[in-house]
């Protein structure tokens, strides 16, 4: 009973910062003196980020000569490098949603980077309040983007975040936020947050980067596009991939116009248009179904990488493709069910539509059965169309004869190999 006692009178008057629990982790931030709101790309912690080793990850993009690559940035400012991270006018700012549970009002909350030459020891950088905080508290937390001595406090590894660097690349470090009831620490003092009462903290590794794609390191290409009812299938491929740490999604951007040159940064070089909600999962080749499209309306589209950081790849040459109703591709492939079934032009349909022509339509008995398709499945197509259990079992029933018919000679082998593997069986028998 005591111990009992002890364990939940040490959770009554604990003293924590935790992340909120009443809303999904949502990091975002201002720049350019609140003119731009950006969603900061961040991944949750395996726990609670408690441990360095399970921390919030989020990636903050940082102003480049070539800051028209970015979807938004934070400010580098032109001066010398520590001028990124200046207090004294803090335009950019980080807001990180915290919880902190207090049980009196006399607690402080501090922000401590990690010390890269001793990893239980942190060096303050700021106190977020001039007075205690009240009990309990859920809040945002307004945080400059990085203060003035930060990067003397991680070895003034900071120049590559200067504006226009030559030699952009990513940098991170280790933040840390806890509670105190001291009021007194100071910018670049050290703490042991391994030992307690400091111990009540959470961890966020912060990655910060002004890498900017150009087309010499990274071209992509639209190889083909084919159209469906309210939708464009895009085939593309690129000459090299973007790191795994860092890849996001691939997008398509919609152009308002015919762009002219392709291969360029989205921004104020002549392009005119939007990048489209949709997050293809990354890949550095493959296809994508763009929907959402208005059928007989052309779109102009360009595919396009993101990474972590929002910074975006150089634009894919534009192409120029038309959604079809699907009457219309009904009308235009001759392949009704096939059709329906997928929606769109396929490969699928584009073998058996040659499979028609060349085989079927050679003999009196495929002529015939031609004859008979064609009087039947139109009046069925688009029943099949808008049932979707009806178009999933004509795609599985399209797929497996494309495989027979392709793959013909596996089945040969597995009937000959099953056909000697019993009579195998009756001779050892005998």
């Amino acid at each position: 009973m005591i111990l009992f006692m002890l364990s939940v009178s040490s959770q009554l008057f604990a003293q924590t910062v935790r992340l909120r629990t009443d809303i999904d982790l949502v990091v975002s931030g201002k720049t350019s003196a609140g003119t731009n709101t950006i969603a900061i790309n961040s991944v949750e912690p395996s726990g609670d980020a408690t441990a360095d080793t399970a921390p919030v990850t989020i990636y903050i993009p940082i102003e480049n000569s070539i800051a028209d690559t970015s979807l938004y940035y934070f400010n580098a400012r032109s001066g010398s490098p520590t001028s990124l991270f200046n207090t004294a006018v803090p335009t950019d700012v980080v807001n990180i949603p915290l919880r902190v549970i207090t049980p009196s009002s006399d607690m402080f909350l501090y922000v401590a980077v990690k010390d890269t030459t001793d990893s239980n020891k942190f060096k303050v950088i700021k106190r977020f309040s001039g007075t205690a905080l009240a009990q309990n508290q859920t809040l945002d937390i307004a945080f400059p983007l990085a203060p003035s001595n930060i990067c003397t406090l991680i070895a003034n590894d900071c120049t590559f975040l200067a504006n226009g660097s030559t030699s952009p690349t990513e940098k991170s470090f280790m933040l840390y936020f806890f509670l105190s009831s001291a009021s007194g620490y100071n910018s670049s003092d050290e703490v042991d947050i391994s030992q307690a009462p400091l111990n009540n903290g959470i961890y966020f590794n912060v990655f910060m980067s002004n890498r900017v794609y150009s087309d010499d390191a990274l071209r992509i290409t639209i190889n083909s596009s084919r159209p469906g009812d309210r939708r464009i299938i895009i085939n593309y491929s690129s000459t090299a991939t973007l790191s795994s740490n860092y890849a996001k999604a691939v997008k398509i951007f919609k152009h308002t116009s015919d762009p002219g040159p392709s291969n360029m940064p989205i921004g104020d070089l002549g392009y005119s248009g939007v990048l489209l909600a949709e997050d293809f999962s990354y890949a550095q080749n493959g296809d994508l179904t763009v929907t959402g499209l208005t059928n007989s309306e052309e779109a102009i589209l360009s595919v396009v990488f993101l990474d972590k950081f929002n910074f975006v790849t150089t634009l894919s040459q534009e192409i120029k493709a038309t959604p079809l109703e699907i009457q219309e591709l009904l009308k235009k492939n001759s392949c009704f069910l096939l059709t329906a079934g997928f929606g769109e032009d396929h490969y699928v349909i584009d073998y058996f539509r040659n499979f028609r022509d060349q085989v079927l339509a050679n003999t009196y008995i495929g002529r015939s059965f031609i004859h008979v398709y064609y009087e039947l499945a139109p009046k069925y197509a688009l029943m099949i169309y808008t049932h979707e259990g009806m178009r999933a079992t004509i795609r599985g029933l399209a797929y497996t004869l494309y495989f027979i018919f392709n793959f013909y000679y596996i089945f040969v082998s597995l009937f000959i190999g099953l056909f000697a593997y019993k009579v195998y069986r009756q001779r050892s028998k005998v």
